[in-house]
């Protein structure tokens, strides 16, 4: 049964439709029990296969109502429930009707395998059949499934794609449900983790005032949540979430403010939190430049080394993915000065944003300027500290050198950053930010 399933996703529309429908029915009205179970086991997929191609009702018929000798079989309604939303695909949103009864009485199966399957597509299935049906029919199954410890993390990673298919009014009853299972989430992070991992589509599910008034509040309290992981992702998401609620500036503001606390707190880890959030601000450099450049690089001599080594490995990344602040000459002092840091995970990294950083310089840069005496010099400290760090060495004299060197290099053409003269220019009206972006 397999292969006929394998022939029929190749063949012609019109060959799959009329002899590998009746060689299915061969199989199905075998004698052999097994054969039949196969038969049906395979069926869901066969109908998929037929997707484009006007299918046998009767087929659609035993797939909604299946020999009732094999219908308590375990393996058998799991497969159904496995292969429901390619059926629905297959035969299209409008005729839900002949598989509604089918689904409701999957849905009540205590099954495990099976419940869990239901929850990990019931999004899918909302897609196809539309709002309508979303709202009066699944909306109580989905629910059933929130509520449901062995179900609600299977089900509350693709809610934000449920609600998109809902109206904005009927979204608003969910708000409650989602705060109760964060709040409820205790030592199950992961529930944290996967609302921060979809915060931007939660906030731009619902307008600018009811996102702030509802959302934002849950946003913020995971940015400052005792699990790295929920406040690293939930970090990713903020550049996305400022930009939407720009057009209202006491939002912006308060959300901003709010993000500046994080930077001067006594906590190391929120400091930590900060650098990610400008990582993401990162790819705006006037933005960036006007509103987080000053804080993030005062980071660069933060008393935990924890710190460094995170804004270290920013630096790292976003020279290696897109270096739109490769030109900023603050970020390139910086990375300089960092390679003199006492620890060595943090010379690691600028060294290797460093060269990232010479990379790009170096594609852009005219032919003639590669064997200036500046750029030579350039060369040899990154090649000499690459060499040294890439084979394991910790010659300290060697290395404490070459940054002796350097700093005598930046003193002279006066780039230290205690001596930049970095003032932050006055915040564009939000309703102009978001213009510009």
């Amino acid at each position: 049964m397999n292969v006929l399933v394998d022939i029929s996703n190749v063949c012609p529309l019109d060959i799959r439709q009329s002899v590998l429908a009746e060689v299915f029915f061969d199989y199905y009205k075998d004698e052999s029990r097994f054969v039949k179970k196969a038969s049906l086991l395979q069926l869901g997929k066969f109908l998929y296969s037929l997707k484009g191609s006007k299918i046998d009702q009767t087929l659609v018929q035993l797939y909604a109502s299946s020999d009732p000798k094999l219908s308590s079989e375990e393996d058998l309604i799991t497969q159904c429930a496995y292969t429901f939303p390619g059926v629905l695909l297959a035969l299209g949103g409008q005729d839900w009707q002949i598989l509604r009864n089918t689904y409701r009485s999957l849905i009540k199966k205590d099954i495990s395998s099976v419940r869990s399957t239901l929850a990990a597509s019931i999004h899918e299935i909302a897609k196809i059949v539309g709002n309508k049906v979303t709202t009066e029919e699944l909306d109580p199954m989905l629910k059933s499934f929130l509520n449901d410890s062995s179900t609600v993390h299977i089900c509350f990673s693709h809610l934000h794609e449920f609600l998109q298919v809902i109206d904005e009014k009927d979204r608003l009853a969910y708000i409650d449900l989602i705060v109760k299972i964060i709040n409820k989430s205790g030592h199950n992070w992961r529930l944290r983790q996967i609302f921060a991992s979809n915060a931007e589509a939660y906030a731009k599910l619902f307008d600018v005032h009811t996102a702030y008034k509802h959302i934002v509040a849950i946003i913020l309290n995971l940015l400052q949540d005792d699990v790295i992981e929920v406040r690293m992702n939930m970090c990713k998401s903020i550049y996305q979430i400022v930009m939407h609620l720009a057009s209202e500036q006491s939002y912006f503001d308060e959300i901003m403010a709010f993000i500046m606390k994080l930077f001067s707190s006594s906590m190391f880890r929120d400091r930590q939190t900060f650098l990610y959030i400008c990582e993401g601000f990162m790819c705006n450099e006037t933005f960036f430049d006007q509103n987080f450049l000053t804080q993030f690089l005062t980071l660069q001599k933060d008393r935990v080394v924890n710190v460094r080594v995170s804004l270290a490995k920013i630096l790292h990344n976003h020279m290696k993915c897109s270096g739109v602040l490769a030109k900023n000459v603050h970020i390139t002092r910086t990375i300089q000065l960092l390679q003199a840091d006492p620890t060595r995970e943090v010379r690691e990294c600028v060294l290797a944003a460093s060269i990232e950083c010479d990379k790009m310089k170096a594609a852009e840069a005219p032919e003639e300027d590669e064997k200036s005496p500046d750029n030579l010099l350039n060369m040899s400290f990154v090649s000499l500290e690459k060499k040294l760090l890439s084979n394991g060495q910790e010659d300290e004299e060697e290395i404490a050198e070459i940054q002796r060197q350097k700093a005598e290099k930046l003193v002279k053409q006066t780039m230290l950053v205690d001596e930049m003269d970095v003032k932050p220019q006055a915040n564009k009206p939000a309703a102009k930010l978001a213009k510009d972006n």
